[in-house]
């Protein structure tokens, strides 16, 4: 059986090359933003899902600590290491 020149290729994982975070930590987020915002609410159109994963993303982002950012918010802590 012949081998295609693809098969001796050594293959590279997009999500690894394209990003710099971690992909457990974009798994953590989905997970949380899914629970906490997607879960809990029924849009009534795109304009009340807008304004509704706004509010959640600025809550994330602005007043929860998180404990891998040493329990700062994402915000502080880029303000931190800019």
């Amino acid at each position: 059986m012949r081998k295609s020149r693809f098969t001796e290729e050594q293959v590279i994982c997009p999500a690894s090359a394209a990003f710099s975070t971690p992909m457990s930590f974009i798994e953590s987020f989905n997970g949380k933003f899914r629970d906490e915002c997607l879960n809990e609410h029924w849009f009534r159109d795109l304009t009340d899902a807008r304004e509704t994963i706004d509010t959640w993303r600025q809550d994330y982002n602005d007043v929860r600590p998180h404990s891998a950012l040493g329990n700062r918010t994402p915000t502080k802590s880029l303000r931190l290491t800019a």
